[in-house]
């Protein structure tokens, strides 16, 4: 029988992680609160206390004109810092982030 090897699975990220001003909102009833954290093309991260279901989560571009508003789930996380992933996103709307985000990778 051959020697089979298999590469464990590794954190890999397509796209730079950039400071961000952000608001979530973790239920339906809840309110929106402001965030300090990272935005990078398939979600955000933040310090706070783990989220366990579903939320919202508002962000201005400086290239679009209309606040976003973002339905993201919580993922994997790390003690202290909640990482949220967007869900269910438009292709004009994840266009405008990875455009954004290149805007600044470029002026770095």
């Amino acid at each position: 029988m051959a020697d089979s090897h298999i590469e464990p699975a590794k954190e890999r990220r397509d796209s730079p992680r950039v400071p961000m001003r952000f608001h979530v909102r973790t239920g339906a009833d809840q309110d929106f609160h402001p965030r300090e954290g990272d935005l990078s093309l398939g979600g955000v991260a933040y310090a706070g206390e783990p989220v366990t279901g579903a939320c919202d989560v508002r962000l201005k571009l400086p290239n679009v004109e209309q606040e976003l508003s973002l339905r993201a789930e919580p993922v994997g996380g790390t003690q202290g810092k909640v990482h949220l992933r967007f869900v269910d996103l438009d292709t004009a709307t994840e266009l405008s982030i990875a455009r954004y985000l290149d805007d600044l990778a470029g002026a770095r």
